[in-house]
């Protein structure tokens, strides 16, 4: 059935809290802490207080040196694996719950509908999944004030514990069962998202804008990669979408693993 808004009134009504939230963002935010005028004397993290202190001029150097070191490739590894397995879920989920759990339903337009309403349901659990990685990220690193354990741990704990949880897809074959295995498998991979961001401004220093440039386009690599590569893996596969699945799970489980090598105590490109 046709809905309320056309899909011109629906991008309108996307766009609203975006701007909303440009409008405040612009007048929050500050560069240092010390520009809040609430902010009182607060304990230093353990990032290096000279990056806070760094020089316009530099600032304006970069070390492209620092894109030949293996940190950086790391980093743009992790990213281009985890976006593209968000790629799968917000592009190819609703796909494969229509032609592989789903396909028993008769009415093609009920099924159809179905696979698109349950493919929203682990969307929704990844966006609680970042917020909630983020604030864990950050309660450990002032916590413990380890800086590892805050990243790379909640990272290494997000992948590892999603890349089991999306294992159980092989375990079941009803849509419900199926769906809520992908819901609690996505909810915790997205811990991982903040850490991610969080550690291109522990290690890019001065080359901030390099590495995080970097690893996000390389993340863009990611997501268009594994959009090409689905429906090629599915015709090995056809009836039961196997070897996309084993990519899917293949990639977050070695995004673990590349957090587990990372170091986020070091600066890129900087002595």
């Amino acid at each position: 059935p046709k809905g309320p808004l056309t899909w011109r009134v629906l991008l309108a009504v996307y766009a609203i809290p975006g701007i909303a939230w440009a409008v405040w963002f612009a007048w929050w935010f500050r560069n240092t802490p010390e520009e809040f005028a609430s902010a009182g004397p607060t304990p230093q993290v353990p990032v290096q207080a000279d990056r806070m202190q760094t020089s316009a001029s530099a600032r304006g150097s970069v070390s492209w040196l620092v894109l030949l070191g293996l940190p950086l490739w790391l980093i743009c590894a992790q990213q281009f694996l985890r976006a593209g397995g968000a790629r799968f879920v917000d592009q190819w989920l609703a796909r494969y719950l229509e032609t592989v759990p789903l396909r028993s339903e008769t009415d093609e337009a009920i099924r159809l509908a179905t696979a698109k309403h349950y493919s929203t349901i682990p969307q929704y659990a990844g966006v609680l999944g970042g917020l909630i990685g983020g604030a864990i990220s950050d309660w450990i690193l002032h916590r413990l004030r380890n800086q590892w354990l805050a990243r790379n741990g909640v990272a290494v704990f997000s992948l590892g514990s999603g890349s089991v949880c999306f294992l159980a897809l092989f375990l079941v074959d009803e849509a419900l069962p199926q769906v809520f295995c992908l819901t609690i498998g996505y909810f915790l991979v997205t811990f991982a998202s903040p850490c991610a961001y969080a550690l291109t401004m522990d290690l890019g220093g001065k080359n901030l804008p390099l590495v995080f440039g970097a690893m996000n386009m390389v993340g863009n690599f990611g997501a268009a990669a594994v959009t090409g590569v689905v429906p090629w893996l599915n015709r090995l596969t056809p009836d039961t979408w196997t070897a996309s699945l084993v990519m899917f799970i293949g990639i977050h489980t070695l995004a673990a693993i590349i957090w587990l090598i990372l170091n986020p105590r070091r600066s890129l490109g900087e002595s």
